[in-house]
């Protein structure tokens, strides 16, 4: 496995000369986004598709946030 740093040189190797900064960030960002995301993937840390539904489906039934309601600021 190569480390962060060859990561990103290669990536950025294959960007054409006239990449802006924020593209190579947008890129490089989504490229550890990624790595992350597989990370957690082969660590077992994700949800299945029922269970996203079930969750949104409790959330979507429940009656809203209970307790105080925040105050603006100015009042």
């Amino acid at each position: 496995m190569s480390t962060a740093k060859a990561a990103a040189l290669a990536l950025i190797q294959k960007l054409p000369d006239d990449a802006t900064w924020e593209k190579i960030a947008y890129l490089v960002g989504l490229r550890l986004r990624l790595a992350q995301a597989a990370a957690d993937s082969a660590a077992g840390r994700v949800y299945t598709n029922d269970q996203v539904m079930k969750e949104l489906d409790e959330w979507l039934e429940s009656p809203g946030p209970t307790g105080p309601t925040p105050t603006s600021a100015g009042s």
